[in-house]
């Protein structure tokens, strides 16, 4: 599995993958999510990574960086979305896509 930072080309196919992790939560274009998803990435410490099987986004993860006044002042990272289509799961997509940087 090749696993990297989504790009904005890959926005369709984290929105399908989505489906996998709620069912229920409502289906969103493209184009009506990428302002939610600009918003995301002009943060800097908050990143959006995939692993791939062959071109098919198969698994996915929200990370986001995290300043800390607590724990000696290190900085954390918040792992969020963790999903995996429902063909890979129980393949162990999921946990090589978020223990690779």
């Amino acid at each position: 599995m090749n696993v990297r930072e989504l790009r904005r080309p890959d926005l369709r196919a984290l929105l399908a993958l989505y489906r996998h992790l709620d069912p229920a939560d409502p289906v969103w274009e493209p184009e009506a999510a990428e302002g939610i998803r600009l918003e995301t990435l002009a943060n800097p410490r908050c990143r959006h990574f995939g692993g791939l099987d062959g071109s098919a986004l198969v698994s996915a993860y929200t990370v986001t960086v995290v300043r800390n006044l607590t724990h000696g002042r290190r900085t954390r990272g918040l792992i969020e979305n963790i999903v995996t289509d429902l063909a890979h799961c129980r393949l162990g997509c999921g946990a090589q896509c978020w223990r690779t940087p």
